[in-house]
């Protein structure tokens, strides 16, 4: 399907995470299974290129695909361990449960890191 829609492109590979029952004891309480997309990366000749975040979200819309939440795509990153630790709390955009923290990604994709919410932890059995 993307293949498709660019005749340059050889292959796709899409990652994500998969949420539902049996996994992670459903903290989302969904009856299905459903795919949140977090990069994907394209096939072109010999190179693999993956995709910027704009782009990403652009793609994931054009084909109907979930992305997981997107918090904000201009993030500064903050001083301190603990600043990054307070941001990190909050809501899930996906049910009414503290998050499991935030993932910090290069706008270019080219690297990341999570900050795990110490509300989560506390609240997990």
């Amino acid at each position: 399907m993307l293949k498709d829609a660019d005749p340059e492109v050889s292959g796709i590979a899409i990652q994500g995470e998969n949420i539902g029952p049996g996994i992670c004891k459903n903290m989302y309480k969904r009856t299905d299974y459903e795919l949140y997309v977090f990069a994907i990366k394209l096939h072109i000749g010999d190179y693999k290129v993956r995709l910027d975040i704009f782009d990403m979200l652009k793609k994931c819309q054009i084909f109907g695909f979930r992305t997981v939440p997107i918090i904000e795509t201009n993030f500064t990153m903050l001083s301190t361990l603990e600043e990054m630790l307070d941001y990190s709390n909050g809501k899930s955009q996906l049910a009414d449960v503290p998050r499991e923290g935030v993932v910090i990604r290069k706008r270019d994709m080219s690297g990341s890191f999570k900050v795990v919410s110490n509300q989560f932890l506390l609240k997990e059995d």
